[in-house]
Formats: structure tokens, sequence, C-alpha cells
């Protein structure tokens, strides 16, 4: 995808930031083509940020689903729904999203995965600790998975077979 204004990553890194504080052993990975400078002095605050800035291709995007204890984050200021979070339910990587335009849609809270407040970087930092319990993330992720299997398109599904297979 594209690093955009919209996107929320601004958010993204001041949550990070804050929850790093108690859990350094976490990383944070931003994937996407974009610009990257607006957020040079945010970045400089927490170590373990990665940042792939140019396009990712949906095989690509299996290697980064397959990090252990792996979460999406999805923290848009306004947004239709997103690919990404179809790829994530898939995979069986929970998802964290912003409560915006189509993502709401997407994400059932508590039930296919967490919603936070739009722009509120203390409820997202609580979804983050939320979601470290291990019973939980297993529940968000099947969840999402039984639900998004219903209405996933064949194209989405062939995408997935063509990632899982390649991946293994």
């Amino acid at each position: 995808g594209r690093i955009s204004e919209y996107k929320g990553i601004d958010v993204l890194l001041k949550a990070f930031i804050n929850y790093y504080k108690d859990n350094e052993n976490c990383t944070l990975t931003i994937a996407g083509f974009g610009d990257m400078s607006k957020y040079k002095e945010l970045m400089k605050t927490a170590e373990k940020i990665n940042v792939i800035n140019r396009w990712i291709t949906d095989e690509e995007i299996a290697y980064l689903f397959r990090v252990p204890n792996c979460i999406l984050i999805t923290p848009y200021k306004d947004a239709s729904q997103s690919g990404v979070i179809t790829l994530a339910n898939i995979m069986k990587v929970p998802v964290i999203s912003s409560n915006t335009g189509g993502l709401s849609e997407q994400v059932i809270d508590n039930v296919s995965g967490l919603l936070f407040e739009n722009g509120n970087i203390n409820h997202l930092v609580s979804k983050m600790k939320m979601i470290s319990g291990a019973n939980l993330v297993e529940e968000l992720t099947n969840s999402a998975y039984n639900i998004g299997s219903s209405y996933w398109t064949d194209s989405a599904k062939s995408i997935a077979n063509s990632i899982i297979l390649n991946d293994k």
C-alpha cells in the first residue's frame, strides 16, 4: 500500500512509542511506499521501528505476516475498506483498527478484531496491551477467518492460496 497522511502513521508511531516503554521486546514495521520524512523525529524516540518504504507485493505480505506474534494495526484517520485486513484474516493475523469508515464494517469489535477510537493514541495503546493475551488472539483470529471466509471473493481466495502455498 501507500504511506499517506490519512493512514494515521503519526497515531501509530505515538502509540508504539508509548507501548514500547513497557514492552521493549516488541518491534514495529511500517510497510508501504510514501514520504516518511514528516515522521523522522517521532521515529528517533523509540528503537526497533523498521520501515520498508516501497511497494509491497501480496507474496511479501505473507512473509511479513509470518513473523511470530504479528499484529496488523490499521490506524487510518479515514478509510473505505482495506484489502490488507482481508489478507490478515486469511492468514489468521489479529487486527487492531481505528473505528472509522469501512474499517468498522470489516472488523467487528471484540469478535473479529479490536477497534479503537479514531485518533485516540491512549485507546490504541490499551488495545495493544489487550491483544497481548494469547487466548484473545486465537479467539479473534479464528472468528475473523470464519466470518471473512463467508464473503471472500474468488480472487481473494486465489491470492490467499497462492500466498500460503508459496510460503511453505
